[in-house]
């Protein structure tokens, strides 16, 4: 109970008194990749942030002679969300299995609902057919696992066809979305983590989202309503000659 009034007396003395801009901590998102394992380097990827909006992007290629990687249409915000373009083709004669790792910092709260959901495609380049398996994706907060959110695993198997047909990776509308309730906490950090295998001489691609809400209840709305009211009367304030 103390906790939650001191939390609620902070609330409303944020709403009163905000931070100016350069006193809010800023920290850019950060993606890692692996191979079979094996960590990538991320040189081959530009990551911009701004500080003023808190909205980060993720965007390059990776090209090696067993495997080419790509990120895209990847945006991360600390509201917080993190959405992303993930691709990938294995270049030998083995299967080969990627992971791709996004992690944005968490500012506000307290958050009580996370959701996840993703969909796939892949390409067969030779015509003798296409799989992905081992599909999870992961929804992290604090770098923590959330199993009630997790996707997978999965597979998606296409062909064979001809060469270069693409399938999509489910049939369906796509893998999720999935929502679940969490404690009522102010995390620090909201990540996804997506990991599946693919068939040799094939590609893949994937778009997906995790977000992080809070569901207001009757004393967060009573709280809203005083902070408001104290910034009115700040307003007001700062109006009289």
């Amino acid at each position: 109970m103390k906790r939650l009034l001191g939390a609620s007396v902070l609330f409303v003395v944020a709403a009163c008194f905000p931070l100016r801009a350069s006193e809010v901590i800023s920290i850019p998102p950060s993606v890692s990749i692996s191979v079979d394992g094996i960590p990538v380097g991320t040189g081959g990827l530009t990551i911009t942030y701004d500080p003023s909006t808190g909205l980060g992007t993720i965007a390059g290629d990776i090209v090696t002679a067993d495997f080419s990687l790509s990120v895209s249409d990847t945006t991360t915000s600390p509201d917080p969300f993190i959405l992303y373009g993930f691709g990938a083709a294995n270049l030998t004669t083995a299967p080969e299995t990627f992971s791709y790792s996004i992690s944005t910092a968490v500012l506000g709260g307290p958050y009580d609902t996370i959701s996840n959901s993703f969909k796939g495609s892949m390409t067969d380049f030779a015509g003798d057919g296409v799989s992905l398996t081992g599909i999870v994706q992961m929804a992290l907060l604090n770098t923590v696992n959330v199993p009630a959110v997790q996707l997978g695993p999965s597979t998606c198997t296409g062909g064979p066809g001809a060469p270069l047909t693409g399938y999509p990776c489910p049939a369906g509308p796509g893998f999720g979305p999935v929502s679940a309730m969490v404690p009522q906490l102010f995390y620090t950090s909201l990540g996804m983590d997506l990991t599946f295998t693919l068939s040799p001489g094939d590609s893949a691609s994937f778009n997906g989202a995790v977000d992080l809400t809070a569901s207001p209840e009757p004393t967060t709305a009573a709280l809203i309503g005083l902070s408001l009211l104290c910034l009115a009367g700040f307003r007001a304030r700062s109006r009289r000659p």
